[in-house]
């Protein structure tokens, strides 16, 4: 889901979700609650202190993730929000999650 900040992205994630029984993933809140997990990973801290965007890369490893946690829990559909900031985040990503096996 993209859209400007305040447009009611999360909102409408949030409803989604629970009309169609899916996990909702704000990628902003799941990297607050990464660095507060991992202070240690100054590279993603710092993207967040100075707000640029995280090495893609490290951003597909964090949602990977999350994602095979949610996966785990028993989610088979997942929406994301706040995902991508850059075109080039939707190739490594995809990569990344599509190794997540789908029952």
């Amino acid at each position: 889901m993209l859209g400007c900040p305040g447009a009611g992205k999360g909102t409408l994630c949030k409803m989604l979700a629970n009309e169609w029984i899916s996990a909702h993933v704000s990628v902003g809140d799941e990297l607050r609650r990464y660095v507060q997990i991992h202070p240690e990973d100054n590279v993603v801290v710092e993207c967040i202190r100075s707000s640029t965007l995280i090495p893609t890369p490290r951003l597909a490893e964090i949602l990977a993730e999350c994602m095979q946690q949610l996966h785990d829990q028993g989610f088979t559909s997942i929406i994301v929000d706040g995902f991508p900031r850059d075109v080039n985040q939707i190739v490594e990503v995809e990569k990344m999650v599509s190794c997540i096996p789908v029952h």
